[in-house]
């Protein structure tokens, strides 16, 4: 008896501790959030480094797009014949992640028309040793692994490799949108041939969903 009463002394106490801390931790990180969402103010990056007083902690302020798929019934149309391929079917519908790129490049506008990844890395390559590198490891998905993918092979600063990474993931954009296109571009596809392809596919795209912008704070790893 002795022993649990001890117990539900010491778990009121850290329950009262965990109330204060979160409390604090929920106010330093409007802060860091605030900070932020500054220095993401009017650029194209989707994160930033913070570092701390120690430089030996830090966290990221990510920008995180959540797709919200308002009408359902016009994917078919979107995706055509891939539209199994991208689309898991439920009760609700499901984007893969290969999917969701698609549809969050169209509505954000995130995608650079006629650039390609392999073209990138020519232009960043200095050598051919690079360019095999950044050929398998450059992917144009992730932009914090882009970045510290430019960052290891290519020596660039911070910046520079974010601009890059940033890069890198407009093209590939560019890439899935334009092969969509190219998979659909028949005559029973409900996407019409010729020019207007990208205009009908963006304006199908904004009718069947929205994208929602949140901002998370990760606790990371820092080299000293």
């Amino acid at each position: 008896m002795t022993d649990i009463r001890k117990k539900v002394d010491m778990y009121v106490t850290l329950k009262t501790k965990q109330s204060l801390l979160q409390e604090d931790i929920s106010a330093m990180e409007a802060d860091i959030l605030k900070h932020g969402e500054e220095l993401l103010a009017d650029t194209k990056y989707k994160s930033v480094r913070i570092i701390g007083e120690s430089n030996s902690r830090a966290v990221s302020v990510t920008n995180a797009e959540t797709l919200k798929v308002t009408y359902p019934s016009l994917l078919k149309d979107i995706f055509g014949k891939v539209y199994a391929d991208c689309v898991k079917e439920e009760i609700t519908y499901t984007v893969n992640a290969h999917g969701k790129r698609i549809l969050i490049s169209l509505l954000t506008g995130a995608y650079n028309a006629g650039e390609s990844l392999e073209r990138l890395v020519d232009n960043v390559s200095v050598d051919k040793k690079t360019n095999k590198i950044l050929s398998k490891k450059l992917k144009g998905i992730n932009f914090d692994t882009d970045k510290r993918t430019l960052m290891n092979v290519c020596g660039m600063g911070e910046e520079t490799a974010s601009d890059y990474a940033y890069m890198a993931m407009e093209a590939v954009a560019w890439q899935n949108i334009n092969n969509l296109m190219k998979i659909n571009d028949v005559e029973d596809s409900p996407i019409p041939a010729g020019n207007n392809n990208l205009s009908v596919l963006k304006e199908k795209t904004v009718r069947s969903a929205a994208v929602d912008q949140t901002v998370k704070v990760s606790i990371i790893d820092i080299d000293v």
